[in-house]
């Protein structure tokens, strides 16, 4: 709160979260009643934020740079797999896997925060992700009745943006040239359930879902007194990307 910073060239706030969910669950029974389950569950709810604090002053040569954002180690899937089994006189088997990703991604000024100089003041925020929840279930039997039940869901937040009251390129004898205030998500869910039976009397079910709610949001808050040379632009780029298939013999 209320710090002064000035740079000859650049100044850059930046904050990356990258994330990597690798988890498998198997379950199998054998017997005159065989009952077989898997649950497989990931939560992942984190928060990545890049700011500059409020009643912050900002003078730089080059350009203030605040950039938050969230991706995957390596550019690799977080995977959630279960697989259940069971066989006997009566088999019942069950499997389920479920991922649910609630994050939030911020880059901001903060609330009073004045930039004097800079040619370009960026503020961007990005989430890039991919999920994949698989559940294989199978059962055998004289009775057999096989589930399996997918999920993944996302439910996040990418923002980026001016809290109130923030100052740019009003400060005498100095400019700022360009304000450019981006926030994108570009992340995908996949699912996939798969379910067999084989007996007397059988029965399967599969049920698959993918869900992206996510909040992609720019703006710029009450009470900006903003100047510039050239532009501003404030963007919000949500791109959605969703597959379940359900399998059921």
């Amino acid at each position: 709160t209320g710090s002064k910073v000035r740079a000859g060239n650049n100044i850059q706030i930046a904050a990356t979260e990258a994330v990597k969910v690798d988890l498998n669950a198997i379950g199998a029974a054998v017997g005159f009643a065989g009952i077989g389950g898997a649950v497989g569950v990931a939560v992942v709810n984190g928060t990545t934020e890049a700011f500059s604090g409020p009643t912050t002053t900002l003078n730089a040569g080059g350009d203030v740079l605040i950039k938050a954002r969230s991706e995957n180690l390596a550019g690799s899937s977080s995977r959630v797999r279960s697989a259940a089994g069971a066989g006997g006189v009566v088999g019942l088997s069950a499997s389920v896997a479920v991922m649910d990703d609630s994050s939030k991604v911020k880059a901001y000024v903060a609330t009073g925060s004045e930039i004097e100089s800079a040619k370009t003041v960026e503020v961007k925020a990005d989430t890039t992700r991919k999920v994949y929840a698989e559940a294989l279930g199978g059962a055998a039997g004289g009775l057999a009745v096989g589930a399996s039940i997918a999920r993944a869901n996302f439910t996040g937040k990418t923002s980026a943006y001016f809290e109130n009251n923030v100052t740019a390129g009003k400060a005498a004898g100095n400019k700022v040239n360009n304000v450019l205030i981006s926030a994108s998500d570009d992340s995908s869910a996949k699912t996939k359930a798969l379910a067999g039976a084989a007996g007397i009397l059988s029965g399967a079910g599969a049920d698959a879902s993918s869900n992206i709610a996510s909040v992609v949001d720019a703006h710029i808050g009450d009470d900006a007194d903003i100047a510039v040379q050239s532009t501003v632009n404030v963007s919000a780029t949500g791109k959605a990307n969703a597959e379940a298939s359900s399998i059921g013999a």
